[in-house]
């Protein structure tokens, strides 16, 4: 987390907390929700509201960094994150996308160790600590250390998608300004140890521009111990993080990351497998009440159904081919069984009557 910059203010936390919808508001509709929920005292002004957010969108821009709001041409703030315009229609039986699951065992152990040696004057164990972490996300990680060396690396267990990612620690909080060579140094090793990616991993960043800038020309991820921790508690795994051991800094993915698991692809499958499964059976009852011959379900006709759908409820939202395929498959696979394929060559279902 940024210091200085990223930590919320309380006006940042209401505003977060208001937008996790993914939709639009401006300050005025902030203030409102915020009050209605208990989030801000009653005295706050809109004008404190709209300078707040303003302010923090200037000066996360201004140092190179990726806001966790934005600001619109109507003067409308919302989350940084890509729109979700699809309604909360779940006919899957699966259980909810944004339901919070459990941390593992193992998992919540990694966290501890990681924050106390975050916490300690220790910096062996805080590599120890950051390796620790690697081997709970699913990688193979190995403790190096010493002069000369690179503090650690770790392997990602994908078979041909196999990656390394080489782990520069540093355990000073202020990394940009004590650690001026951060970057290089966590890029040093890389071909040595025939490493594909580079981690710098600190307490927190300051987010001085020329640091953001190092982090570019040295190609290399920085990331917090609340990146970590926050991979660590939803259960984040080595084909997921690949993207986001780029040059920069890995908060500004990983949050869309987590916001994807809930309105991403996942959400649009099932939304889509919703309607299919609800506007196949209603054709179906209307061919046996009336007669005569029933269109078949085909992705064609799926996808005109659920377009017609989202557009009745004001949703710009559009499906794709690749959505209606996904939920066809999902449909008829034998481990769910709520629709058979019309055919053998598959080319339409019929659904199961629910």
């Amino acid at each position: 987390m940024i210091a200085d910059l990223m930590v919320p203010s309380p006006i940042i936390d209401a505003a977060l907390a208001v937008l996790s919808d993914g939709k639009p508001r401006s300050a005025d509709e902030i203030l409102v929700l915020a009050l209605h929920q208990g989030l801000l005292p009653r005295d706050i002004t809109r004008k404190r509201i709209y300078t707040a957010l303003s302010q923090y969108v200037e000066r996360a821009l201004g140092r190179g960094r990726k806001p966790e709001i934005v600001e619109d041409a109507q003067h409308r703030f919302a989350l940084n994150r890509p729109l979700d315009d699809w309604p909360d229609l779940d006919l899957t039986g699966l259980p909810p996308l944004d339901k919070v699951i459990a941390i593992a065992a193992d998992a919540q152990k990694a966290i501890d160790t990681l924050r106390n040696a975050a916490a300690a004057n220790d910096p062996t164990g805080f590599e120890v600590a950051v390796c620790g972490a690697f081997n709970s996300l699913g990688f193979a990680a190995t403790h190096v250390g010493g002069n000369g060396q690179p503090d650690g690396y770790a392997d990602a267990l994908l078979g041909p998608m196999a990656y390394r990612v080489m782990i520069e620690c540093k355990l000073s909080s202020v990394v940009a300004q004590a650690h001026t060579a951060a970057a290089a140094e966590a890029a040093k090793f890389k071909t040595r140890y025939h490493g594909d990616v580079c981690a710098l991993v600190a307490p927190q960043f300051e987010g001085e521009v020329t640091f953001a800038s190092e982090l570019q020309v040295h190609g290399v991820s920085a990331w917090s111990v609340d990146d970590l921790v926050l991979a660590l508690q939803h259960g984040c795994g080595p084909i997921e993080l690949r993207s986001l051991f780029g040059p920069g800094f890995a908060e500004d993915s990983l949050s869309e990351l987590v916001w994807n698991r809930v309105h991403g692809r996942a959400k649009r499958v099932r939304v889509v497998a919703s309607i299919v499964l609800q506007e196949a059976m209603r054709q179906q009852r209307l061919h046996v009440a009336l007669g005569g011959q029933a269109p078949l379900f085909t992705a064609d006709v799926a996808m005109s159904v659920v377009d017609t759908y989202l557009s009745a409820r004001g949703a710009t939202a559009a499906c794709s081919r690749e959505d209606v395929q996904a939920a066809f498959d999902w449909l008829t696979s034998p481990f769910v069984g709520q629709a058979v394929w019309l055919n053998d060559e598959r080319t339409a279902i019929v659904v199961r009557p629910f």
